[in-house]
């Protein structure tokens, strides 16, 4: 309150409030400290993966690269983050990482589907591969999460019992 007029004005009473904000505080740096460990559970479980963990924007240019790709593929994150997903990619099959995009735009959850990749040696890889959208705050689409398995020795391992089956079935047909 003030009493007085114009240059002999002057505060009479002050009011004030006072807030202890020592429990919102701790609170706060309680969850920011929760949201860190959970940052780093979640590093360390795709840094130890025994399965490539990679990501893409909507473009399609790589912007995560485990170690476990490194290990797979022969290339390094270094090398890898900010090329194109079509780079391990068979020529045949150069559109696919986009065709996936597309979908996951679409509002599609793809199914995980069996298909084949490069090494950077040039050897096929066949790989089993498991995609997930990225969304922002706003739910739009920003690129894809996908974990990616080596097939390869499980599909050799079926072509060769394919192949002893059919050997068999012959056998049999001859001998009857």
């Amino acid at each position: 309150l003030f009493s007085g007029q114009g240059a002999n004005r002057r505060a009479q009473r002050v009011v004030g409030v006072c807030l202890d904000l020592t429990e919102r505080k701790r609170i706060e740096t309680a969850l920011v400290d929760e949201k860190s460990a959970i940052a780093m559970q979640l590093a360390a479980i795709v840094a130890s993966s025994e399965d490539a963990m990679i990501s893409a924007a909507t473009d399609g240019v790589v912007t995560t690269w485990n170690a476990a790709a490194e290990r797979m593929f022969g290339f390094t994150a270094k090398e890898m983050i900010g090329a194109s997903l079509g780079s391990i990619c068979p020529p045949d099959l150069a559109q696919e990482p986009m065709s996936v995009m597309e979908r996951l735009a679409a509002g599609e959850r793809p199914a995980p589907y069996e298909t084949t990749r490069l090494g950077k040696d040039g050897r096929s890889i066949d790989v089993l591969i498991s995609v997930s959208a990225l969304r922002d705050s706003s739910n739009r689409l920003v690129g894809a999460s996908s974990v990616v398995r080596d097939i390869t020795e499980r599909k050799r391992a079926e072509k060769a019992l394919s192949e002893d089956r059919k050997s068999t079935r012959l056998n049999s047909s001859h001998v009857a």
